[in-house]
């Protein structure tokens, strides 16, 4: 039943129409619900224009959250100017 309480809620926020929300029990057969709680959570981080396309593509191409990928030459620049300004 919570399950079923699940899909509605995410149907609502995401404005999903009736055959996106009838998918949501097949994903949630096959990958269980926390597979679609944590696609619902990644289209939630960033604004989107089409909700219910983003998260949609999201279950579809499975999705991931984002990595952010730090510039090593200015991590190490940044650390050695503090390590100066300590000296």
């Amino acid at each position: 039943m919570e399950e079923h309480t699940q899909i509605d809620r995410i149907s609502g926020e995401f404005a999903l129409n009736a055959k996106q929300a009838e998918a949501l029990a097949d994903y949630i057969a096959r990958d269980g619900i926390t597979y679609l709680l944590e696609k619902a959570d990644i289209v939630r981080s960033e604004p989107r224009q089409n909700a219910a396309r983003a998260f949609i593509a999201a279950l579809r191409d499975d999705w991931k959250k984002p990595v952010a990928i730090v510039d090593q030459q200015k991590a190490e620049n940044s650390r050695g100017v503090s390590e100066t300004a300590q000296i």
